[in-house]
């Protein structure tokens, strides 16, 4: 995942890439949304994965409680 030192410094060079007195918006609003796109990507994966190993965690913990419950039952 881009880091927030990484993020700043291209926020950075965007904003220091603008001659003085002129006003660039357009291609600054490009480029962090460039920048903001690809990270919504990166943490939607980051998302995707955890929910996954959540789901996983999720169905030991139902086995492991299954196996007590059966135990306790004897």
């Amino acid at each position: 995942m881009m880091e927030r030192k990484s993020m700043e410094r291209c926020l950075l060079q965007m904003v220091a890439d603008i001659l003085p007195g002129k006003y660039l918006l357009t291609a600054i609003y490009a480029e962090v949304y460039a920048v903001l796109v690809e990270t919504i990507k990166e943490l939607k994966s980051e998302n995707d994965r955890l929910k996954s190993e959540n789901e996983n965690v999720n169905t030991r913990l139902e086995k492991l409680e299954a196996m007590m419950e059966y135990k306790a039952e004897k």
